[in-house]
């Protein structure tokens, strides 16, 4: 029963839903914007967000163009289709993600990494 509730505990805080209240609690607190009740968003909300964004974003950064390097083809994009622009930080991200999100919530329920390429995708795709 322990593994069962650990598993559905860890499925939950991986998808979109936990990925939107996580990153709307960065850039409420980026933003210094308060609730309802004049309270700052969760901190340990933001944090989770930001760690994850910065390692996927690491990930897009540093893996993905080496290893179409190693390929021999640097004209095949089909392998991520995201082009980020020189000037991008994680603050972009971020906001790209959140925007996502709330654009399709009939996909909340799925893992957020599952989320976050198609985010990029769409907003970054590599042209010719």
């Amino acid at each position: 029963l322990m593994v069962l509730l650990s598993t559905v505990a860890f499925a939950t805080a991986n998808n979109g839903e936990a990925l939107l209240k996580e990153c709307t609690a960065y850039i409420q607190l980026k933003d210094n914007i308060r609730n309802e009740d004049g309270e700052k968003a969760n901190s340990t909300d933001a944090n989770s967000c930001l760690n994850y964004m910065y390692g996927v974003v690491d990930v897009l950064y540093y893996y993905i163009p080496f290893y179409i390097l190693e390929k021999k083809d640097l004209r095949d994009k089909a392998t991520h289709n995201i082009c980020l622009p020189e000037k991008f930080d994680i603050d972009d991200a971020i906001r790209v993600v959140v925007d996502y999100l709330e654009n399709h919530p009939d996909d909340l329920a799925w893992h957020k990494m599952g989320l976050i390429l198609p985010a990029l995708q769409e907003e970054f795709p590599c042209t010719d």
